[in-house]
């Protein structure tokens, strides 16, 4: 930005490859709004298919962004930019004050930095451009921890700045907050596995309402995934992933959410043990195959 005069800036990772005509049907937006802070096109995929872990990210990512950010663009809500396959407006970027480098998530601090200045992002479901998925669970677990702790920095940062706000209605001071208390998800779950257990340990006449609680909430959780993610696949890929493929996938989604609640547990139990570390992007590293 300081090396070029120009207003607008179409942001990749490095293992993305945009379609010929990205620029030409992105910046019809700016030119109908211009008062439009980004446009994020929807990220696809270059190996989907190399094995269940990239299977489960292809869905999963699916209804991330033909569900959850279509739905956020279309209903007015904050709408956080993803990082890549986007075009910045300058002067957006300059009223959010710049990028920052002190958050692991320096596209969802930027997004909500000028969402409280007033500028708002437009989602493009029918602009794709692929880019690599980690096909190791290593690699994609370090990816996970990232996006959670950076989720939670931007979090502790914007809730005060958005609940001081007098130019945001409550409505969507709401979505804004429902959206950053996701980084609460792990803690809570913490806090309710502990006091259960606890709860059998001290009152044992508890455990078969404990039980039957511990189930209800596991199948309404299963419910809620597989429609979720079933929706958002035949959203986006009109569900060319047969039934039987897709409950394996399921599976490996829900094993892949215990294995990364374990690891954010075990890394945030030796945060707490060790010294305040300098904030430290790690990257996810691409095979470039």
């Amino acid at each position: 930005m300081q090396q070029t005069p120009y207003n607008y800036f179409a942001i990749f990772d490095v293992d993305y490859v945009p379609p010929p005509d990205f620029l030409r049907r992105c910046m019809r937006i700016f030119v109908a709004e211009p008062a439009t802070a980004f446009v994020q096109a929807r990220f696809d995929f270059l190996n989907p298919h190399e094995n269940a872990l990239t299977e489960m990210q292809m869905v999963t990512l699916d209804a991330h962004l033909g569900i959850e950010q279509a739905t956020r663009s279309w209903a007015g809500h904050p709408l956080p930019f993803n990082g890549t396959c986007g075009i910045w407006q300058r002067a957006a970027i300059e009223a959010g004050g710049g990028w920052k480098g002190d958050t692991v998530t320096e596209d969802l601090d930027l997004t909500y930095r000028g969402w409280i200045k007033g500028w708002r992002g437009v989602f493009l479901t029918s602009v794709a451009v692929p880019g690599e998925l980690p096909a190791d669970s290593k690699t994609w677990l370090r990816q996970q921890q990232r996006w959670q702790d950076g989720f939670r920095h931007v979090s502790t940062r914007m809730f005060p700045a958005i609940l001081k706000s007098r130019d945001i209605e409550r409505s969507a001071k709401a979505a804004a907050l429902l959206h950053l208390c996701m980084s609460l998800n792990q803690p809570v779950l913490l806090i309710g596995v502990v006091s259960g257990l606890l709860a059998a340990l001290l009152a044992p006449a508890l455990v078969p309402l404990l039980l039957k609680l511990f189930v209800l909430t596991l199948v309404w959780v299963l419910v809620c995934a597989t429609t979720f993610l079933r929706a958002g696949h035949n959203f986006i890929r009109d569900g060319e992933m047969p039934p039987l493929r897709f409950t394996v996938v399921l599976l490996r989604f829900v094993c892949g959410q215990v294995a990364m609640l374990a690891r954010s547990l075990g890394v945030n139990v030796r945060k707490a043990m060790d010294r305040p570390k300098p904030v430290v992007f790690d990257r996810t590293p691409k095979r470039g195959n």
